[in-house]
């Protein structure tokens, strides 16, 4: 967790809540017929709360897990300004969020932000898939960001925009990683993930990275699939626009238990496939 502690302090300037965002999941629950009875999610990979805590100020009973307890503990400190409302914060690791949050059923579960390539590879994902099931309440969606893997240059040597939070700048990038297992290899190559934080005044403050397994879009949507997932929905943005392999940086998942015999044939259907 050294990279995500040394971003802690930072993250919430570097990384500012998308209102953009907070309307889709607004709309997720507003189009089921019972919504004005649940409003509930479940974050997974959380960072500093931000999601969370904009979603329990909307009315929602929020809750956050997160594998960093320095952003843990960044997240409580600003949930507690919020009183009765405060959102809960659990200390806890992908693909463990079932044992952690234990059988309560939530509208939604998100994993935004790329946070899902941080699992290392095809079975960890299938647990985190598996996990999901007993947290969905009925009716409800899981709902996935990710880099679009599928798109051109989105491998080794992909430099993504700088970012500033006063002084300090934030730079990343993929390398190669050739010493990934196997099993994060399934889908495509491995990344490493550099992170690099400047300051204009003394230079490179710190320099941290992270092993990624990139899932492209086909792949993802198969093992959504085997999972027992329905996609009802794949977007390039927060604003509901169709998602395009080709063209689209992100790619954003919405998926709900479907039905055994359906399931195959609804993910092939849905946009994006």
């Amino acid at each position: 967790m050294a990279l995500y502690d040394s971003l802690a302090p930072l993250y919430d300037r570097l990384f500012p809540v998308n209102p953009k965002t907070l309307d889709f999941l607004d709309e997720l629950a507003a189009a089921r017929p019972d919504s004005a009875e649940r409003r509930s999610l479940l974050d997974v990979g959380s960072a500093t709360g931000g999601h969370v805590l904009a979603m329990a100020r909307r009315g929602w009973r929020a809750t956050g897990m997160e594998p960093s307890a320095l952003m843990v503990r960044l997240a409580e400190a600003a949930g507690a300004r919020l009183g009765a409302a405060a959102p809960r914060f659990i200390l806890g690791a992908m693909p463990d969020q079932a044992a952690a949050v234990g059988g309560e059923g939530f509208d939604l579960v998100l994993c935004l932000g790329n946070t899902l390539p941080h699992l290392a590879g095809t079975e960890a994902r299938a647990r985190f898939f598996a996990a999901a099931h007993p947290l969905l309440a009925p009716g409800g969606s899981l709902v996935l960001q990710l880099l679009n893997y599928g798109r051109p240059g989105s491998g080794p040597g992909l430099a993504f925009p700088e970012l500033r939070a006063g002084s300090f700048a934030m730079r990343r990038r993929y390398e190669a990683e050739a010493s990934a297992p196997a099993s994060a290899q399934a889908s495509a190559p491995a990344l490493r993930f550099v992170v690099e934080l400047w300051n204009d005044d003394s230079g490179r403050v710190a320099e941290e990275s992270t092993m990624l397994a990139p899932i492209e879009p086909p792949r993802l949507r198969e093992e959504l699939a085997a999972a027992g997932f329905v996609l009802r929905g794949a977007f390039g943005d927060w604003d509901g626009r169709a998602f395009s392999e080709s063209e689209d940086q992100y790619l954003i998942v919405v998926a709900a238990l479907g039905r055994d015999g359906a399931r195959a044939e609804a993910v092939r259907a849905a946009p994006g496939g």
